[in-house]
């Protein structure tokens, strides 16, 4: 599954550790608003899955599921507000309702596509 992490510039991310109760609260609240914009970017470009011999074929899929996991410190203990979104490997295609292996390659931004530069699809 794909983890997705939503840093904070570190100077933001003090102000959620430091600053006061009101001012953490709006430092959270907009990086939980920042999460869920981002992961609708991730969506809207990356809903794709992969069908056929060696995933050759690409097949729209109707979204993203994704578990977000929200974090105040780095893994050495400093403060640094972040989220992890982990998505799962599969869409459903609204064409037939099947669900297909996510093209994971999307997920990682934009640029071609798993598909499109698999040797076995017959490009390279």
């Amino acid at each position: 599954m794909p983890d997705h992490p939503i840093l904070l510039v570190t100077s933001v991310s003090l102000l959620n550790a430091i600053g006061s109760p009101e001012v953490s609260n709006q430092v959270r609240n907009a990086h939980d608003a920042a999460v869920v914009a981002a992961f609708a970017v991730l969506e809207d470009y990356a809903a794709v899955g992969r069908r056929g011999a060696a995933g050759c074929v690409s097949v729209a899929g109707e979204g993203l599921a994704g578990a977000a996991f929200r974090h105040r410190t780095s893994r050495a203990g400093d403060p640094q507000l972040h989220t992890h979104v982990v998505v799962p490997n599969l869409v459903r295609a609204p064409s037939d309702g099947r669900w297909s292996a996510l093209d994971a390659a999307r997920t990682r931004g934009p640029g071609p596509s798993a598909t499109s530069t698999r040797p076995s699809c017959g490009t390279s």
